[in-house]
């Protein structure tokens, strides 16, 4: 299905808007995968925004904390570490203003470096 809309109208307000916070999320997503030593990220065509389906490295990355990916210098978190199979990682941006559930527990940058073992 195809549709359209006017760029004044309460549809084409509300695109608008998701474009604009489309495009600082690719920003924040890209700025994370930078300090975690990344060059870039791959990510599905499936989801509209803020998936992230593997980083690129170049050089490689520790493979003892990475697993390769087929696609070239692509790689994921290992997930066979003790931290990496009793928890789950989340970043969120103060701005997204998500409620946090009750069986988080919010983090330092510095732990969550740690806890992704770099």
């Amino acid at each position: 299905m195809f549709l359209k809309s006017k760029l004044n109208s309460k549809t084409g307000k509300k695109f608008q808007e998701f474009f604009k916070n489309h495009t600082k999320v690719r920003q924040q997503i890209l700025t994370t995968v930078k300090a975690l030593g990344g060059k870039s990220y791959l990510h599905s065509s499936f989801y509209i925004d803020g998936c992230v389906t593997a980083i690129i490295f170049d050089p490689a990355p520790d493979m003892k904390v990475w697993a390769k990916k087929p696609e070239n210098n692509a790689y994921v978190p290992k997930r066979n570490t003790k931290k990496g199979k009793e928890i789950v990682l989340i970043v969120a941006n103060d701005d997204w203003k998500i409620p946090v559930p009750d069986d988080c527990t919010e983090i330092t940058c510095t732990e969550y470096l740690s806890l992704m073992n770099l």
